[in-house]
């Protein structure tokens, strides 16, 4: 409602505003964000409407899978796989980097499209 009346006025449960102001507002509004991780619904609408992809705490194995089926959907859709921005996050960066060094750039040129992960100091270093 902020972004998109010129003053906007809420009651709810635990908070209210009244004739709220948020100037100046966002430009493009950002994209809403869309839960879960099932293949063949989610992954469809991340594939359709969604600028990036946030995931977390699948193994190697399961994150390649799901981004190979993601990239199915960019296909069916006539969408460019490569358009794909994805974000992994997992606890254990060392089981990451093994299986990420090995992979195929996917996401264009910056960073190699790999996997940036470590410590806050070790990431800080890669970037």
């Amino acid at each position: 409602m902020l972004w998109t009346r010129d003053a906007a006025t809420f009651q709810g449960k635990h908070y209210r505003v009244d004739q709220a102001v948020c100037l100046p507002r966002p430009a493009p509004p950002p994209a809403p964000m869309i839960g879960g991780a099932g293949e063949r619904r989610t992954l469809r609408v991340v594939a359709r409407h969604a600028e990036w992809w946030n995931c977390d705490y699948y193994s190697p194995e399961e994150y390649a899978w799901k981004l190979g089926v993601l990239h199915g959907h960019f296909r069916a859709i006539g969408r460019d796989p490569a358009a794909d921005r994805t974000h992994l996050l997992h606890g254990d960066h060392r089981r990451v980097r093994p299986p990420a060094a090995r992979a195929p750039p996917v996401h264009g040129p910056s960073r190699g499209g790999r996997v940036v992960s470590g410590t806050p100091d070790e990431v800080t270093r890669q970037l």
